[in-house]
């Protein structure tokens, strides 16, 4: 008759737990429990004393056999001792270790752009790249995919410079999915380098959902009379480049507009812009910063800003226009 098989109870009874053997009472038997003098060393070399005598049972009913999966569970309770073996979490936790490093991490810039401080900020983060292929492999997705990588640079060092997106490679532009275009800056000459051409690599971005839009100023405004060009030079630019990326990126489905406060719907910059994203059917969203709302025109009071106001609120601006 074969021996009977004994549950998990009888198992973890039989087969004590480190936590329980270091307090156990040493067994009169030999053979059959670790004794105490041998686990008042440290954690580790209690446990390799328990794995060295495969838990020797102490209780175990006679004739009893403990099954393969209890004498799994019950090694699983030991302490271990060996080195952290990351590939061995499922994937959905590793996924989210890659997020919470590459993507929810104070240090990263909000959006990612050109910027002086990329080699201290954004740099360091990325050396986890070199761990090994897989963690690379499943690694950069999440940090282009789940970040926003703004199309033009904004910093001052970088305004006129060669964009973030045209140095980054196919494979990497591919993962983008959520890109900015910030608008306002350099509203009286903007660079050359803000145009949609084939080296910017749109057409390598066809994972793009997302496109947000932040104005910094509408030079349509009559305070900036007498430093613009003409009240239409700006708006027809950025119109026309907003039109260039929906063409060149026709996976964008939603473009999410927000403004510093000074800026207002109902003047011209925004009425052009929201209504080419409208005939282009893209669904429109609005940024936490303005506080725009579907259906809301900021023709109250608290929103709207006389003369002297604006040009408080833009001086910087004009100053750089006449400079």
């Amino acid at each position: 008759m074969a021996p009977p098989v004994s549950s998990l109870a009888d198992d973890i009874a039989a087969y004590k737990p480190f936590a329980e053997a270091s307090r156990a009472e040493p067994s009169t038997e030999a053979g059959l429990a670790p004794d105490r003098s041998q686990i008042r060393g440290s954690t580790e070399d209690a446990a390799r004393t328990i794995n060295a005598q495969t838990l020797a049972p102490t209780s175990a009913p006679e004739g009893s056999v403990p099954s393969l999966a209890s004498r799994r569970r019950a090694r699983r309770l030991l302490p271990w001792t060996g080195p952290f073996r990351f590939f061995d979490l499922p994937y959905e936790l590793r996924d989210r270790i890659y997020e919470f490093v590459l993507v929810h991490n104070e240090r990263l810039p909000v959006p990612i752009d050109m910027s002086p401080s990329n080699p201290r900020l954004v740099a360091p983060v990325l050396d986890c790249f070199l761990t090994s292929k897989q963690f690379y492999e499943e690694a950069y997705p999440v940090f282009y995919g789940r970040n926003t990588f703004r199309l033009f640079p904004m910093d001052g060092r970088f305004f006129s410079k060669k964009p973030l997106f045209v140095r980054l490679p196919p494979h990497y532009r591919a993962s983008v999915s959520s890109l900015e275009l910030c608008l306002g800056r350099g509203w009286t000459s903007p660079p050359k380098t803000q145009a949609v051409t084939p080296k910017l690599g749109l057409s390598d971005a066809k994972n793009v959902r997302k496109l947000k839009i932040f104005i910094e100023c509408d030079p349509s405004h009559e305070v900036f009379q007498g430093f613009r060009v003409d009240q239409d030079f700006y708006t027809t630019f950025a119109t026309r480049l907003l039109k260039a990326i929906m063409e060149s990126v026709p996976s964008i489905e939603i473009i999410e507009f927000d403004a510093w406060p000074s800026v207002k719907k109902k003047d011209q910059l925004m009425s052009r812009l929201l209504q080419d994203t409208r005939r282009a059917g893209k669904r429109i969203t609005w940024g936490s910063n303005r506080g725009w709302r579907d259906g809301e025109e900021d023709e109250d009071n608290r929103n709207d800003h006389n003369d002297e106001t604006y040009l408080m609120m833009h001086r910087h601006s004009l100053f750089a226009a006449v400079a």
